[in-house]
């Protein structure tokens, strides 16, 4: 009797199951599709802009969603100072270049710290978009203090840690937003081969923006951990963007480390010189990053509250942010002269990009 009430009850269970299966339609009024625009900028660089089109929800499409037919303003505290036109972007990779999209672009300018930059886009069946940024002064690092230790993770394998500790004067009289690059410049030997076909290679590696760059620092990640624990944990700070609130106005130190595993054909290298990059980001990159963070973090979670990404871009979206940069240099052992025995290899990729 009771194996006949347990198979009744999966019964009716299955068919409440199968009856409450309904396709829920979308009920809302058709998006028109809006402009999406993204500008970094930056003193004496580049400036390149993506713009794009928004994804309706009703009708997604996928690939190149590049608006072409663009009219693209900057203006410089109010003065028109030039259109940014539509080129291919490439980056380079050893000596080979590859397209990464189309993009706006406009060079020979030279932009200042402290003035304000406004990007204004029109493009037929869109309604125009506008933003306005300006460029924040850069803060000097004072110096960069270096420790080391070696460790056995997990795997029984060594690694050797490198932290730095980046001190500065924080500005009194604003709030101010900052991030933090490392970038490597390396050379090291190693042998290859085996059965009386050795031989030893040396290496440069040139502008190597370090991706496996951590930190525990109060400041970065406020959790103290590089690791996030399914959705309990706070979103990992990886692009190392903070603010001043815990030393506004005073002097500051905060700190981020390199783990490197070593290899029995890699023998150590002769030299490693970091460029300790402090950029002082504008408020918009802050928000815009923070909120993305925290939108990537949450994505997934069925149960978490929608995150809405900062947007400066009036009747659109997207950002139009600024930074500046001071720069400290870290070198180990001595930086060699090259010559034709090394192998040169040129790395342009940021881990912030």
């Amino acid at each position: 009797m009771q194996m006949i009430r347990l198979l009744i009850g999966l019964i009716i269970s299955l068919l409440f199951t199968v009856s409450c299966k309904e396709e829920i339609v979308f009920k809302g009024s058709e998006l028109t599709p809006r402009l999406v625009v993204n500008c970094l900028i930056s003193p004496d660089s580049i400036i390149v802009a993506q713009v794009k089109q928004s994804n309706p929800i009703q009708k997604p499409t996928y690939g190149n969603n590049t608006v072409a037919n663009a009219v693209v303003r900057l203006y410089e505290n109010s003065k028109f100072i030039g259109f940014l036109t539509l080129n291919t972007e490439e980056i380079e990779i050893g000596n080979t270049a590859y397209s990464i999209g189309e993009v706006y672009s406009l060079s020979g300018l030279n932009l200042k710290e402290g003035n304000l930059y406004r990007l204004e886009v029109e493009a037929s069946g869109f309604e125009p978009v506008s933003a306005e940024v300006t460029i924040p002064h850069p803060v000097q690092i004072s110096t960069v203090d270096t420790s080391y230790i070696t460790i056995r993770d997990v795997r029984n394998d060594d690694a050797r840690v490198i932290s730095f500790h980046v001190k500065f004067s924080d500005p009194t009289s604003e709030r101010n937003y900052y991030r933090l690059v490392v970038r490597e410049t390396n050379g090291f030997t190693g042998s290859w081969g085996y059965g009386g076909h050795e031989g030893t290679f040396y290496r440069v590696r040139i502008d190597h923006a370090i991706s496996l760059l951590g930190s525990n620092d109060v400041a970065i990640n406020p959790q103290g951990s590089n690791y996030e624990d399914s959705f309990l944990s706070p979103a990992y700070n990886r692009f190392f963007v903070f603010s001043d609130d815990l030393f506004n106005g005073t002097d500051a130190t905060v700190s981020v480390y390199i783990k490197r595993y070593t290899h029995p054909w890699i023998d150590i290298k002769e030299f490693n010189l970091y460029e300790i990059e402090l950029h002082s980001i504008s408020k918009e990159y802050y928000l815009y990053e923070k909120s993305f963070r925290q939108f990537d973090h949450k994505y997934d979670d069925p149960f978490a509250e929608p995150v809405q990404v900062f947007s400066n871009i009036e009747n659109g979206y997207g950002i139009f942010a600024a930074y500046s940069i001071d720069k400290f240099i870290v070198l180990e052992g001595v930086y060699p002269d090259y010559s034709d025995e090394y192998t040169v290899e040129y790395y342009t990729l940021s881990n912030s990009d």
